[in-house]
C-alpha cells in the first residue's frame, strides 16, 4: 500500500491522531522510515524505529485500523523482516478480535492506557458548570492576574520553562528540534500557546507557561505542557487549557483529549502531579489496551526486554 491509498481508505476509519497521513511526515521529518500495511478492511501506519545502536522494531501506533486478519499480520512480519526489526510494537486505541500469535506485554509504554476526555458538545457554561470547583476557580485566579495568552511558533521560547518542567517533574523532554518539527509539519492544526505576565517589580512581561496542542477532525490533543518555577500562584496553566478548548470549540471540534492519567489510587505513578492538574477540568476517563510486543528475533528480544525491565525497576 502506498501512502495515497492509505490517505483516502484510512478516512472511513475515523482514525486517531497517531494513524494520519499527517503523523507519517511528522515521522518521516524526525528521520525514521514508514510504511503502510494491510489493505481496505484492515490497515496501519507503521513506523521503523531504532530500539538501540544495534537494533530496530516496528511501531504500529495506535493500530492497526479495522479488523486484523491472517493475512494482514503475515504483511506485517515480512514488511518488519525485511527491516530486520527484531519485533512489532502496537497500541490498539481498541480491542482487537485477531492477534498474532505469542504476543507479550510490552516494558515500554508508547502511549499511556487512561486518558481524560471532555465533551466539546457542550457550551462554555456546562463545560465550566462540570468543571471540579477549584478548576474553575484557578481560571478566575489566572484572568485576574491578567494573564495574557499568545500564540507563537518559536520553540526557543518554549523551551526553556520546558526544560524547567522536566527537571522539575523527573520526565524525559526531546530537543527543541523535535517540538519545532511538529510545530512546523502540523502547520495550523498545531498550536503553541504562551502565557505571559507582567512582573511590577520588574516591570517586565515573563513567559511563565506554554502548552502544545494538536488539533485533528475529531479530537484536540493537549500534547505538551509546562510551567516555571516563578509565579506557580498565577495559575497560568489553567488559562492556556482554557484558550485551548476555546479554540477546539471554534473548529466545531466534539473531543477535547489530555492524552494521559495515572489511574486512581496509584501514589507513585509519574504521571500523579500532571493527573491532578488535568482531573480538575471534569470530563470522562478512559481505559484502552497495553502496548503489546510481537518478537520476530525471540532470543534478542528476550535479551532486550529483561535489560530494559532492569532498567526500569532498578
Amino acid at each position: 500500500m502506498n501512502a495515497h491509498d492509505f490517505q483516502i481508505l484510512s478516512k472511513k476509519f475515523s482514525p486517531s491522531l497517531w494513524q494520519t497521513w499527517e503523523w507519517s511526515e511528522f515521522q518521516r521529518q524526525l528521520g525514521h522510515e514508514v510504511v503502510f500495511l494491510g489493505h481496505a478492511q484492515c490497515l496501519s501506519l507503521g513506523i521503523i524505529k531504532p530500539l538501540n545502536r544495534f537494533f530496530k522494531y516496528l511501531e504500529l501506533p495506535r493500530g492497526p485500523l479495522g479488523h486484523p486478519d491472517a493475512e494482514f499480520w503475515q504483511e506485517v512480519k515480512k514488511i518488519a523482516k525485511t527491516y530486520h526489526c527484531i519485533m512489532v510494537s502496537f497500541s490498539p486505541s481498541h480491542p482487537l478480535e485477531s492477534k498474532p500469535k505469542r504476543v507479550f506485554p510490552s516494558v515500554f509504554q508508547h502511549f499511556p492506557c487512561e486518558s481524560l476526555f471532555l465533551d466539546l458538545s457542550q457550551n462554555e457554561e456546562e463545560l465550566l458548570k462540570q468543571m471540579k470547583p477549584k478548576g474553575r476557580y484557578n481560571i478566575r485566579i489566572a484572568q485576574r492576574h491578567q494573564i495574557k495568552i499568545q500564540e507563537s511558533k518559536d520553540v526557543n521560547l518554549f523551551y526553556p520553562i520546558l526544560a524547567e518542567t522536566t527537571k522539575r517533574d523527573h520526565f524525559k523532554g526531546h530537543n527543541p528540534i523535535y517540538y519545532q518539527k511538529m510545530l512546523n509539519t502540523f502547520g495550523d492544526n498545531a498550536k503553541m500557546y504562551l502565557a505571559y505576565y507582567f512582573d511590577e517589580i520588574s516591570q517586565k512581561s515573563e513567559i511563565i507557561a506554554g502548552g502544545i496542542f494538536i488539533f485533528t477532525k475529531d479530537t484536540a490533543i493537549y500534547y505538551y505542557g509546562a510551567s516555571s518555577d516563578l509565579h506557580r500562584d498565577k495559575m497560568a496553566p489553567y488559562l492556556i487549557q482554557w484558550q485551548a478548548i476555546q479554540e477546539a470549540k471554534k473548529r466545531q471540534i466534539l473531543n477535547y483529549d489530555f492524552l494521559g492519567i495515572a489511574p486512581e489510587n496509584e501514589e507513585h505513578h509519574p504521571l500523579n502531579g500532571v493527573s491532578r492538574f488535568k482531573r480538575q477540568f471534569g470530563g470522562r476517563e478512559v481505559n484502552y489496551p497495553s502496548v503489546f510486543d510481537f518478537p520476530l528475533v525471540f532470543s534478542v528480544y528476550l535479551l532486550y526486554w529483561i535489560y530494559r525491565f532492569i532498567r526500569k525497576y532498578w
